[in-house]
């Protein structure tokens, strides 16, 4: 009776077939040749038929995805929130107030434009990439200033249905056929 017997597998770790020969004879798989897309060269016609039959139509990479460093989508600020947190950035001095002016940088909080949506109760300036309009007006309404490009927005509006007159088709005179000239004769 042996007593000290070490099992295969304790002994087989770190090879890399674990006593199988080719790894791909113990995967309990049967013989499909791989994994992925192995076997679909030549004579792939039987994985072919089983992706027709999953809806699988086209293999491989297909278009274009553009590289993600050359996005750049502005962040913005409404002048609602502007309104909301102006306490908060003065107590945390992200914004400073001087002559009874707020002035606030938008890059040091993470913003490249501001837009118009709400209002603002106290005169601030405002530092910016870009301003929208709305944003510019109602932020010198209330005696503050802009400082950043102003963009001109764009409204699209659905087009207004005019009813085009249709004239009826100008009757052309018709001149006489070659044939029937030659029918006369």
């Amino acid at each position: 009776m042996v007593v000290n017997k070490r099992k295969k597998n304790r002994k087989m770790r770190g090879s890399r077939t674990y006593g199988w020969g080719s790894p791909k004879k113990h995967r309990g798989k049967g013989s499909r040749g791989g994994v992925g897309k192995s076997g679909m060269g030549k004579r792939g016609q039987h994985k072919m038929s089983l992706l027709n039959a999953l809806g699988i139509k086209n293999l491989g990479s297909h278009g274009f995805i553009r590289p993600r460093q050359e996005t750049f989508e502005d962040k913005a600020i409404n002048l609602k929130v502007i309104d909301m947190n102006t306490d908060k950035w003065l107590a945390k001095k992200i914004a400073v107030e001087e002559k009874g002016m707020i002035s606030i940088d938008m890059e040091k909080l993470g913003f490249s434009k501001v837009l118009g949506a709400g209002t603002i109760s106290r005169k601030m300036i405002i530092k910016a990439d870009k301003f929208s309009e709305g944003a510019k007006e109602k932020i010198e309404a209330a005696g503050g200033k802009v400082e950043g490009e102003i963009i001109k927005e764009e409204k699209t509006e659905a087009p207004k249905s005019e009813k085009k007159e249709t004239k009826a088709p100008a009757k052309v005179a018709q001149k006489p056929a070659k044939e029937e000239q030659k029918r006369g004769k």
